[in-house]
């Protein structure tokens, strides 16, 4: 269903208590997003306090642009 929302802002998750290495964590992220992701959906911010995983998702981007 159409719900109007244009953006969403999606956290790095699993790399605390679930211990998942943050480039795991952040291609899992990415790729779900890319398989599922709502068309109507016009921008996604994936976001971090950790730089680690701001860096992970950076570079899972990166690979998936290739």
């Amino acid at each position: 269903k159409k719900k109007g929302i244009k953006s969403l802002a999606f956290p790095g998750m699993g790399t605390g208590v679930g211990k998942v290495p943050p480039k795991e964590s952040a291609q899992a992220i990415v790729e779900a997003i890319k398989n599922f992701a709502d068309r109507e959906i016009e921008l996604i911010y994936l976001v971090d306090l950790n730089d680690e995983m701001v860096q992970a998702f950076r570079e899972a981007v990166k690979e998936l642009e290739k």
